[in-house]
């Protein structure tokens, strides 16, 4: 049999000894004996590689070995006394569950070579004996219908089930149906349906890895007892997990890959999901239980988005991998093999173009790496060794070139820039991302993994390897800006919405983050642009007021076995002693790779003040991760360090450095002397770059104001780049925040002639002389919105005025909604106290005073007012009498107080009247920080007037008038005493224009006062010569003489200054005397 079709003939060709056809088994709805012995022998196969493979070819041969010594040695360490209390004496406890996990484990390792081609030990009956005993040892004293459990959920209803209904597939036949049945028990008691966890006392919906996970434990049983109902189940159950996610566990759209609800795991629990579901698909072809879910499509497609991406060279970037970055036993590389083999298993049933695409990469990947050897060192199958030979050996099947493109994942606060000789993840955290977890003892020291760690992979294939994770220094982590020797508490959010960015071309991207991690007093915002040969990182608005120094790490990287990396500071080669340390002015450095093209650049604009060491660390595995079975002996690594020193205490420091992936020194030296990008901003309000030779500008927007930086100019939070090649413009816009509801207006200072293509949230307002756009973000989540115009010859005429932004006058937040988020799951979900809003109220775990637990609101505000501001709870005697609020607002310091929740429930309480910005920047917060059960119920936001920006007396301002005549009148019910009336000569088309200051870029309704008579006339209001009027007309017309004030329209003012208002007259009502127009004072309502 050829090699590229022996993974599908080991789970599907299987049965053609039994029925006589690769494909089709007939499995009728009154159980068939034929059908179900042909997916247990399909089973078998794919465990045991069947017999259609040469047990002399070395590869075969070597993992034969294996299979044998392994058994071999729990054969002969396997306590057989007639009086064991035990199996192994290392897996004697009877209080952790693991053991009995891996009891079995260790049988399926028997049975495994006992049924084995090849092996010296297929067929043993001595070992087959020994199996038989242990089988009923472990069902009369640790795993069966009336055991108590104990420890982990997991082992009792997915890790025992998986590896006991193996060794029973495997031993089927030598195995006496009634010990089958008797021992299988146990499994129906535990794990009775593929969609239910805990269905023995608190039964949860099984969600994405851990479903599959379910259907595989209840599919291979059923298998084994021949239960048809049971695998028409697993095939139905297998929907939810195929399909993409629209909450939190499983696949998004974007191709994140989220699990225990808040925690990037495409290359954990994703890995394990993709495998499985390709191992119960690949059972069930051809089959009445086949999956035949249209959205089996999908697997394709994630293969490419969600999986790809993350694969270098034979690594699997450990920014997606969770805890499992502290397992000895799954290091980047090894995590990257059992990533392939699930590919070359999915490959098999893909679609044609797809599977060939999967095979390609598959083939790349291993070819490339040259660090670790998938034969020798992955814990692959004999099959799956077979078909992933097939691929590399089929001549036809040519492998990919190396990825090169820019993936932004919204969803996990992620993003991946590719180039063929390297690789840069950017790993974050937000209100809707977790910054790590460490639960069952492990990822002790994940503290700061996800505080903006950037992850450069280059030729130095084993820098992730070698035992880096329990010897780096975990409080100082590359990319990320941080309390020197703070941790933080797992599985918490940050209370910061802005993070993420946006990616233009495929191939470039802007990246962002808000820096506020849990229960460390510091703030930051942090940005990083990527280009093709640098990666820009630039720090603003830093500040702290712990007792140690702030530090933003440019560095950490593992060295040479000797530890004498050459490090090379502007010019000067640096001393290669370990414990070497240096704090000195720099404008670039170097530090050259442990391998040929693995150097790499650090460039510093401007000249800064570095420090960097030199240091031998050591480390155990246990250190992070406390498992029973994780190794104690000691690593040791050498490691070079270089930070930034912000100081004690820093109110607003910054940083900006470069980051040259593969450059030598002399490279490195001349692009400091002339950097490819310039850097356009570094501040609190945008953080921007350039990169001329690309046509390249880059921004990420802080603030919910009007803000320009070179030839953007944004007027709420946004990520913005534009590029501009061959008569082209391509504009590329997402909504980091997640929670903008409306549009943001957009104006960039080139000119267009069209529009070439664009998203559907994309409104063209003008071509010339500027482009201006409205974006509408309203349900993107955080994904990169498209444009691209036409440049060459500009002239095209202006399209529309901006669209109105939806109306938010009354807001409320309640705690399902998506405004909404807990800095934890300790808070708990309650209705047993009435007067809450919505569907319930969140109550915090604990009694007592936590400040660090808190809860936060945050609306979208459509337009900038004065809000009171209202908060809504559930009122008890054990409640907070003073639970502390902060509410963030229009002012440069949020304002804050306390509510008492014992009193006034069900009712909403006013915490005060504020001035809200139109956005997302607006917000409200408890704290756990006053003894009682705090609730966290629902916010509101009740607009109850304007924010007047400027107010200006018309007769006061300079005028210009067209075609008539001014006059001044004086009047005690005026505004100031005074008024003027505008007098046209012709009518229609004449205009009166006053010339106003506007205190600040923004936007804008104007308001005109003045006096309405049965001799006014209709007008329209522009700004500044346009030809676009910035409202509809506007009538004046009375009957009797009285005071208006009227909407004019609304305008964007790009600069704050001087700014012309044009009233031009358009006509008036049939019953008008004339054209005339009176103008009082002229007020700007900011938006």
């Amino acid at each position: 049999m050829q090699r590229r079709t022996f993974l599908r003939a080991a789970m599907i060709g299987a049965s053609t000894g039994i029925l006589g056809t690769g494909l089709g088994i007939d499995a009728p709805a009154l159980a068939d004996p034929i059908a179900f012995a042909a997916l247990r022998q399909r089973w078998r196969t794919y465990l045991t590689g069947g017999t259609d493979y040469d047990p002399t070819d070395p590869v075969i041969a070597s993992k034969i070995e294996d299979i044998t010594s392994t058994a071999q040695a729990f054969w002969d360490t396997l306590n057989t006394a007639a009086s064991r209390t035990y199996l192994w004496t290392d897996l004697a406890s009877t209080s952790n569950s693991a053991h009995v996990t891996s009891n079995y484990s260790r049988l399926r390792s028997m049975a495994t070579a006992y049924c084995t081609h090849g092996s010296s030990l297929q067929g043993n009956a001595g070992l087959l004996a020994a199996i038989h005993g242990a089988l009923a040892w472990m069902h009369d004293h640790r795993f069966n219908t009336t055991q108590a459990t104990y420890g982990n959920w997991w082992d009792w209803e997915i890790g025992a089930p998986t590896a006991l209904n193996d060794v029973l597939c495997l031993v089927y036949d030598q195995t006496p149906g009634i010990d089958r049945t008797t021992y299988l028990a146990a499994v129906e008691r535990f794990s009775p349906d593929p969609a239910i966890l805990h269905a023995e006392y608190a039964p949860t919906a099984a969600t994405s890895a851990n479903r599959v996970s379910m259907c595989k434990v209840v599919g291979i049983r059923a298998a084994i007892v021949e239960d048809s109902t049971k695998l028409t189940a697993v095939r139905n159950a297998l929907s939810e997990p195929l399909a993409y996610s629209d909450s939190e566990d499983g696949m998004h759209p974007d191709g994140s890959y989220l699990y225990h609800r808040f925690i990037p795991y495409n290359g954990g629990y994703g890995v394990q999901m993709y495998q499985k579901i390709g191992e119960l698909i690949a059972l069930l072809d051809g089959t009445t239980w086949e999956v035949v879910d249209p959205n089996r499509a999908n697997l394709a497609d994630w293969a490419r988005i969600a999986y790809a991406p993350f694969l270098f060279r034979g690594s699997l970037l450990d920014m997606v991998r969770g805890r499992e970055i502290s397992r000895n036993t799954a290091q980047d590389h090894l995590a990257g093999h059992t990533l392939v083999t699930a590919l070359v298993q999915a490959s098999a049933f893909l679609d044609t173009a797809s599977a060939n695409d999967v095979r390609r990469l598959v083939k790349r990947v291993i070819q490339s790496d040259t660090y670790s050897d998938y034969f020798t060192e992955s814990a692959a199958r004999i099959p799956e060794i077979e078909a992933l030979r097939a691929i590399l050996d089929d001549p036809l099947i040519a492998p990919s070139p190396e990825q090169v493109g820019y993936f932004q994942y919204p969803s996990m606060a992620r993003a991946v820039a590719r180039r063929s000789e390297f690789a840069i993840g950017i790993s974050m955290h937000s209100t809707r991302v977790h910054n790590f977890e460490m639960i069952n003892n492990e990822n002790i020291r994940g503290w700061h993994t996800a505080d903006g760690v950037v992850s450069l992979h280059n030729s130095d294939l084993g820098h992730y390897s070698g035992d880096y994770w329990p010897t780096v220094d975990p409080m100082r982590l590359p990319g990320t800006t941080v309390v020197s020797g703070s941790t933080t508490t797992t599985r918490r959010f940050s209370d910061q919405v802005w993070v993420g960015g946006a990616q233009i071309s495929g191939r470039y991207g802007a990246n962002g983050m808000s820096h506020r991690p849990f229960g460390v007093d510091l703030a930051a915002k942090k940005s990083w642009f990527t280009f093709d040969e640098e990666v820009v990182a630039l720090g603003a608005g830093i500040r702290s007021s712990a007792a140690q120094a702030v530090e933003t790490i440019v560095e950490n990287r593992k060295l040479l076995a000797a530890g004498t990396n050459p490090l090379t500071i502007d010019g000067t080669a640096q001393p290669t002693a370990l414990g070497w340390t240096a704090t000195r002015s720099a404008s670039w450095a170097h530090l050259e790779g442990s391998v040929v093209g693995a150097g790499i650049g650090y460039v510093l604009p401007g000249g800064a003040t570095i420090s960097a060491k030199r240091e031998t660390r050591t480390g155990r595995w246990s250190d992070i991760n406390d498992r029973s079975t994780t190794p104690t002996n000691l690593c040791t690594n050498n490691f070079l360090t270089i930070w930034l020193d912000h100081g004690v205490a820093p109110t607003a420091a910054a940083y900006a450095y470069y980051v040259l992936p593969g450059k030598n020194a002399a490279q490195t030296a001349s692009y400091a002397a002339a950097p490819g990008v310039d850097i356009l901003a570094n501040t609190t309000q945008v953080q921007a770059v350039q990169a001329p030779s690309l046509g390249i500008v880059a921004a990420n927007f802080w603030t919910d104001q009007t803000v320009t930086v070179g030839p953007i100019t944004v007027d709420q939070r946004s990520s913005v780049l534009v590029r501009e090649t061959n008569g082209e413009l391509e504009l590329a816009v997402a909504d980091p925040t997640h929670l903008n509801r409306g549009h943001i207006e957009i104006e960039l200072q080139y000119a267009a002639t069209g529009l070439l293509a664009a998203d559907s949230q994309v409104q063209v307002l003008q071509y010339t002389p500027a482009i201006r756009v409205a974006v509408s973000l309203e349900d993107t989540h955080g994904r990169t919105i498209r444009a691209r115009f036409a440049t060459a010859s500009p002239g095209a005429a202006p399209i529309v005025s901006a669209p109105a932004r939806p109306t938010t006058t009354d807001v409320i937040v309640d705690n399902s909604d998506a405004g909404f988020v807990a800095e934890s799951t300790n808070w708990q979900s309650r209705t047993n106290t009435p007067g809450y809003s919505g569907a319930d109220y969140l109550v915090d775990a604990g009694s007592g005073a936590d400040p660090t637990m808190w809860a936060m609101w945050t609306p979208y505000i459509s337009e900038r007012g004065h809000y009171d501001v209202m908060m809504r709870w559930t009122a008890d005697a054990n409640r907070p009498d003073a639970a502390p609020i902060e509410i963030g607002h229009a002012g440069s310091t949020p304002s804050t107080r306390t509510v008492n929740q014992r009193n006034n429930g069900g009712a909403w309480m006013t915490l005060g009247n504020y001035d809200l910005l139109g956005g997302t920047s607006n917000y409200v917060k408890i704290f756990g920080g006053d003894a009682g059960f705090t609730v966290a119920d629902a916010v509101r936001f009740v607009r109850t007037g304007d924010v007047i920006s400027g107010e200006y007396e018309a007769e006061d301002l300079p005028t210009t008038v067209s075609g008539g005549v001014l006059t001044s009148h004086v009047d005690s019910s005026a505004s100031g005493g005074k008024w003027v009336k505008f007098t046209p000569a012709a009518g229609v088309g004449d205009s009166l224009s006053l010339e106003v200051t506007v205190p600040r870029a923004g936007r804008f309704r104007l308001r005109l006062g003045g006096k309405a008579h049965n001799t006014r006339g209709q007008f329209q209001a522009y700004v500044n010569g346009s030809a676009i009027p910035i409202g509809p007309v506007v009538d004046q017309y009375a009957t009797t003489e009285q005071r208006r004030v009227l909407d004019i329209g609304e305008h964007w003012f790009r600069t704050a200054g001087a700014h012309t208002i044009s009233l031009a007259i358009t006509g008036k009502r049939a019953a008008s005397l004339g054209y005339s127009l009176a103008a009082d004072d002229l007020v700007l309502v900011a938006l």
